[in-house]
């Protein structure tokens, strides 16, 4: 890999993990308040991000595993 491939890469997907780190900050910082609709809106978020790095497909079975294990179905 050279230097501009890897700047290239960098510049890339510097959004992305920005994005996933404000997402799991504030995931962390919403359950430790207990703030249901607050993670909901945050896990919607972050799988928005995902979006970035997959397909549209692997998001939403995502959200939808985790809406289930959250709502108890």
């Amino acid at each position: 890999m050279t230097l501009s491939n890897l700047w290239s890469y960098l510049v890339e997907n510097f959004i992305n993990w920005i994005i996933f780190a404000y997402a799991a900050y504030n995931l962390v910082m919403g359950i430790k308040k207990g703030e249901m609709g607050s993670m909901i809106f945050k896990l919607f978020i972050a799988g928005f991000a995902y979006v970035f790095v997959n397909g549209p497909e692997t998001v939403m079975q995502q959200i939808g595993n985790i809406a289930q294990k959250v709502l108890g179905g």
